[in-house]
Order: C-alpha cells, then structure tokens, then sequence
C-alpha cells in the first residue's frame, strides 16, 4: 500500500530542519563597549550544544540576545539576525528563561 501525503502537510507535520539561527550578531553595551562581533551559529533539531569560552568571551551575552534579555542588561543588538524555528524574533518582547553559568 502506499501513501499519498500533500507536501504541504508534510512540512506542517516535520520540525523545521534548523531550529536556532544566530547570523552576523552584534552587542554592544553602554553604546561604546563591544560583546560580540559577527557571531554566527546554527542549532539544528535535535543537536545538543555548549558555548564555551573563557570569562568575558560573550557566552552569556549571547544567550542574552537569543532571550530577548539584553534590554534589562544594559545592552543592545546592533546587528545581525536571530531566527527561531525559521521566524525572525528580532525586537520581540522578552521571553522568559534565564542562563546559568557554572561555578566549575
């Protein structure tokens, strides 16, 4: 027996192939010191990933942009696109979450 699917349904019915997008992001914060500079990263569905870096390296900042959170941080995006499940979240409110960073 085979199966006649509309593509369409298919696609509503998959999860999108990549799931968190970061292109070309910046931060800065104060206006003058800068966070991060042309980060791009690409998350697809089902990968498990970890940022590390050294203190000051930007993990958290990073994560800040992703949340919506730099607003209530001091800091603000100056470029770059952030897309989560294929939709543009640039300037959406604040999400709720929060970053934990290790005490290792």
């Amino acid at each position: 027996m085979t199966a006649h699917v509309h593509a369409d349904a298919q696609t509503a019915i998959r999860p999108p192939d990549v799931l968190l997008e970061l292109e070309d992001v910046s931060v800065t914060y104060g206006g003058s010191v800068r966070a991060l500079e042309g980060l791009s990263l690409t998350v697809r569905t089902g990968e498990v990933v970890a940022l590390l870096g050294v203190n000051g390296a930007g993990k958290t900042t990073a994560l800040r942009a992703i949340m919506g959170l730099l607003p209530y941080n001091g800091g603000g995006r100056e470029a770059g696109t952030i897309r989560f499940s294929g939709q543009n979240v640039n300037g959406l409110e604040r999400r709720d979450g929060f970053a934990v960073e290790s005490p290792w």
